[in-house]
């Protein structure tokens, strides 16, 4: 006697498991890939975590009290201030030291989201495809730029806002490592 065979073709469940764990496995792929995609550009941003530029949030939060003199004093490092307009709640200045030049602007706002918002402002403003690091929306919020030979630095720690015009990436640096909040 002899056998008949009768094939089928292949098992249409193994067919459906070979499937589904090669779906399973790109879509796993995928997320990773997402992950580590929004954690590392974001237009320049910087991995959430690291403190952000000039290390902001290991900075000083100012109490509401703070002195002006104390906040803004007449001279940080080598850059000394000029005159000082406004008071704590909406203020603006110059700082030079040699060819450096940083123009401060800032102010303290009624909430950490009204400070939030002001970074995100200036971001608007100025174009946020230009950043050269931005993390808008978190405690801290910062956007640094270079646009036309003007190095501008916003950020807010609290409920307080900062805008700075720098002349040059040194003078920005020098600046802040001076600045302590």
């Amino acid at each position: 006697m002899a056998q008949s065979s009768t094939d089928n073709g292949p098992n249409p469940l193994i067919i459906f498991v070979l499937l589904s764990v090669v779906i399973v496995v790109l879509g796993m792929v995928g997320f990773i890939v997402l992950i580590v995609a929004s954690t590392s550009s974001a237009g320049g941003s910087q991995l959430l975590g690291d403190g952000g530029p000039y290390n902001l949030a290991q900075r000083i939060v100012p109490d509401d009290d703070t002195p002006p003199k104390v906040l803004l004093p007449t001279q940080i490092g080598t850059f000394k201030r000029d005159i000082l307009y406004g008071d704590l709640q909406d203020f603006k200045m110059t700082y030079t030291s040699g060819d450096y030049k940083i123009n401060l602007e800032g102010s303290q706002e009624v909430n950490i989201s009204a400070a939030q918002a002001a970074v995100a402002d200036v971001s608007r403003v100025v174009g946020l495809g230009a950043a050269i690091k931005r993390q808008l929306n978190q405690d801290p919020s910062y956007f640094l730029v270079n646009k036309d030979g003007t190095i501008r630095f916003s950020w807010s720690h609290g409920r307080w806002f900062y805008d700075i015009k720098a002349n040059s990436q040194q003078a920005l640096d020098e600046f802040m490592k001076g600045f302590k909040y």
